[in-house]
C-alpha cells in the first residue's frame, strides 16, 4: 500500500509540474467550485425548526427550499421554486426540488393545488381557504377569507368525513379593457 502511495504522489507531482501554472486553480477559485449556501439569514433557525417539528432534517437544499416557500404565503410551482432557491443554493438539483415538494405537503407543511394546469402549484398555507386563478398567466391568488362560507357546506353521510375543500375562482381575459 505504501509503495502504491508513493507512486500515485510521485504521479501527481509529475502531472503538476507539466500543469502551465497559468491553468492551475487558485485555492480561491478551488473553493467556489464547492456549492455554497447563501449566507444564514435570520430565519433559518425557525425554519429549520419547522422541518424539523415536521419530521424532516433540514439539509441546506431543503433549508433553501423552505427559504423561497416557508418564509411568506406564496404559490409556486416546481421550476419557480427551483430558480429563486438556487440563489440561496447555487447547486440545487431539479430532481432534488421535484422529490421534496411532495415530502413538503405529505409532512403538512405546503398543500398541492388542484388546478387542473400543466404544472403543480404549491400553496405555502395549508389552511382551508379558496384561490383565485388567472388562467390566461398561470397566477394564482388567495381570496379573502370571509368571501366564501366555509360553514354552508352540506351535511355528510354517515361513515364519511370532510378530507379538504378546494375552491377555485377561474377567470380569463374578456379582452375588454378594464379602464374602458
Amino acid at each position: 500500500m505504501a509503495v502504491f502511495a508513493n507512486r500515485f504522489f510521485a504521479f501527481c507531482l509529475t502531472m503538476s509540474a507539466r500543469t502551465p501554472a497559468s491553468s492551475r486553480a487558485t485555492p480561491a477559485q478551488r473553493s467556489c467550485a464547492v456549492p455554497q449556501l447563501a449566507a444564514p439569514q435570520a430565519g433559518d433557525a425557525a425554519l429549520a425548526q419547522r422541518l424539523q417539528q415536521a419530521g424532516l432534517q433540514p439539509t441546506r437544499q431543503r433549508l433553501a427550499i423552505a427559504r423561497v416557500l416557508l418564509s411568506q404565503p406564496t404559490h409556486m410551482h416546481a421550476d419557480q421554486v427551483l430558480q429563486a432557491a438556487r440563489l440561496h443554493y447555487p447547486a440545487l438539483s431539479r430532481a432534488t426540488v421535484y422529490s421534496t415538494l411532495p415530502l413538503l405537503v405529505q409532512h403538512g407543511l405546503l398543500r398541492a393545488l388542484p388546478l387542473g394546469l400543466e404544472h403543480q402549484v404549491y400553496d405555502s398555507r395549508t389552511d382551508a381557504h379558496p384561490h383565485l386563478l388567472v388562467e390566461d398567466t398561470g397566477e394564482v391568488m388567495d381570496l379573502p377569507p370571509d368571501c366564501i362560507r366555509w360553514d354552508a357546506l352540506p351535511a355528510i353521510a354517515s361513515g364519511l368525513e370532510i378530507a379538504g375543500v378546494d375552491l377555485v375562482v377561474r377567470v380569463r381575459q374578456t379582452g375588454v379593457s378594464a379602464a374602458a
